[in-house]
């Protein structure tokens, strides 16, 4: 449940002319997400601020982006009544069902806002969120191990070598024969 303290929630503006605002979430890690509840803007008589139509995008690098289209596409989210102990907002579809992720591998989400339920304070459009929680789905998630990460990291001395190759260049991919076998040694360092 979240509370009405407006001091505790997201609060975006632009210009109704400007590019779009975002929310971007960095889970530290690659997860599969099974489910992202939402908190809709919950301030006591600016319950407008509150996002009403969202578009959801994830990404496993923060660079290349995939839109979610899933189970309640295209997203409208509930709008929330300034009560204390409020409940999930989620999704305006009678249910208040969360956004369903489905297994979906992502390290960042990203919440675009598309429309709020009418709050416009001079030429800026307001877009805020109380709360967001992500849980995980099964499967495999992939989590750095910054110790052994710390192993390659070293500036003093030897830090590693591949290997030691050699290519002989008489044209014949095999062991030289005699003196006059010319071979090219490459040594990793």
């Amino acid at each position: 449940a979240h509370d009405a303290d407006e001091k505790t929630m997201w609060l975006a503006s632009t210009a109704k002319s400007d590019g779009q605002v975002s929310l971007t979430f960095d889970l530290g890690s690659s997860y599969p997400l099974n489910e992202m509840k939402i908190w809709n803007y919950n301030g006591t008589g600016n319950e407008s601020r509150g996002i009403k139509k969202l578009a959801v995008f994830h990404s496993i690098d923060g660079m290349n982006w995939t839109e979610l289209k899933g189970e309640g596409y295209p997203y409208v989210l509930a709008k929330a009544n300034g009560a204390s102990g409020l409940e999930a907002t989620n999704l305006n579809d009678g249910n208040h069902s969360p956004v369903l992720f489905g297994g979906t591998l992502a390290k960042f989400v990203k919440l675009v806002p598309e429309g709020n339920w009418g709050a416009v304070e001079g030429n800026q459009v307001i877009f805020g969120l109380a709360e967001v929680q992500f849980t995980a789905a099964s499967g495999m998630a992939v989590e750095p191990v910054y110790e052994w990460d710390a192993l390659f990291s070293t500036y003093d001395g030897w830090s590693g070598a591949d290997g030691i190759f050699s290519i002989p260049l008489n044209g014949h991919d095999g062991p030289g024969k005699g003196k006059n076998t010319k071979t090219l040694l490459l040594f990793s360092d």
